[in-house]
């Protein structure tokens, strides 16, 4: 009995037309459709066989359980018709023409304002406009007559306003709206934003008024025909320069050039080096890189000029101080000048100050300590 029940519920479809259906005398006024009208004879002897097969011996509970599916199958149906006409009853009344003729069925409908021709709008824009209006407001919950009522609220409104603001100012603008507001009523702060955007809508189709002032032209000169014709070939030349031009040579100065480099590489600088090519070029430039082909002496600064007998010959520094020639000493000297020629990372100027530091080290005093300490040592080493 549950399955035969359950293979009926297609017939609710059948229920939807009760409820837009007319009176059967042809009145206006549309009669209360019944619950056979609405749900059909085939679900209504289901729900019967449903209640006899779950109460077969109580009658009080077939018919609390007949009333009880009866109600909920006829509010499954109203909720079914209002969903699936919700949607196409909203497009249908943001169309302007079907507003338009439903109007003019209960009263004459007043004739429609042109617009100027310095607003750019059309029916389409203005439907579509509509449309969008009605659809944001059913989104947020609002019912399709409400959400058609804001709309063509917002949409006249906007319209009434930008008309009036092609011809008035706007302070007077700005006191009939006020006294319209205080009229009318305070509007909502959710249907606030519908007439905000209907508002930028027709903004953004007027166009600026500045854009309709005449440019100024310059005025006409007449052309004097008596004048002299300048461009007349006829006059004879002055021979002044050869036709060919041969013997002249082109003159320009360097500045602008110069001018020119100047300026791109001041604009370079500012903007910085866009990849790693450029980067080495700036580290080269500024002698963090050694430049191609690769030279050993690059940037050597005082010692460009140097040659090397100056940094190995170093012997000829210290031949005229008065150093003993033989001795302990000699011999000193003689390592500290061969280390210093050996030194690559010293200038010649430095390894100088060195031997002459050295020279003045060893005085008289100190020369005759040395040899008293050597002869000592020598002394010790036969002793032994």
């Amino acid at each position: 009995m549950l399955s035969r029940f359950v293979a009926n519920v297609a017939v609710r479809r059948l229920g939807i037309r009760a409820f837009c259906s007319a009176g059967d005398d042809g009145s206006k006024k549309p009669k209360e459709p019944s619950i056979k009208d609405i749900l059909g004879e085939e679900m209504l002897s289901a729900v019967d066989s449903v209640a006899v097969s779950q109460n077969p011996k109580s009658p009080e509970g077939r018919k609390r359980m007949r009333d009880a599916l009866k109600a909920k199958l006829v509010e499954a149906e109203k909720q079914t018709f209002e969903e699936a006409t919700a949607s196409q009853t909203a497009e249908m009344l943001s169309q302007q023409s079907v507003v338009d003729l439903l109007k003019s069925v209960s009263v004459q409908s007043t004739p429609r304002v042109a617009l100027p021709s310095r607003i750019r709008v059309g029916k389409k824009e203005t439907i579509a406009l509509r449309r969008e209006i009605v659809y944001q407001a059913i989104q947020k919950g609002y019912k399709a007559s409400e959400a058609q009522r804001i709309a063509e609220d917002a949409v006249a409104r906007a319209e009434e306003r930008m008309i009036k603001r092609s011809v008035e100012t706007h302070e007077k603008l700005k006191a009939e709206d006020a006294a319209k507001i205080a009229k009318e009523g305070q509007i909502a702060k959710e249907e606030q934003e519908f007439y905000d955007a209907a508002h930028s809508f027709f903004e953004k189709l007027m166009y600026d008024p500045q854009s309709e002032r005449k440019t100024p032209t310059a005025a006409r000169v007449e052309v004097k025909k008596s004048a002299p014709n300048v461009f007349v070939d006829d006059v004879r030349a002055l021979g002044i320069f050869p036709e060919n031009g041969e013997g002249l040579t082109e003159s320009r100065l360097d500045f602008w050039k110069q001018w020119d480099a100047e300026w791109v590489k001041i604009y370079n600088q500012s903007m910085g080096p866009k990849n790693g090519i450029e980067e080495q070029i700036e580290w080269t430039k500024q002698g963090k890189l050694w430049p191609y082909p690769i030279n050993n002496e690059y940037m050597l600064g005082e010692e460009e000029h140097v040659g090397f007998q100056d940094h190995i010959f170093l012997e000829r520094f210290i031949a005229k101080s008065n150093l003993p020639k033989k001795g302990p000493i000699a011999h000193f000297m003689e390592l500290v000048c061969v280390g210093l020629s050996k030194n690559p990372h010293m200038t010649a100027r430095k390894k100088v100050e060195h031997l002459r530091w050295f020279v003045d080290y060893f005085n008289e005093q100190k020369v005759e300590q040395v040899h008293r300490l050597h002869e000592a040592e020598q002394q010790a080493a036969l002793n032994a």
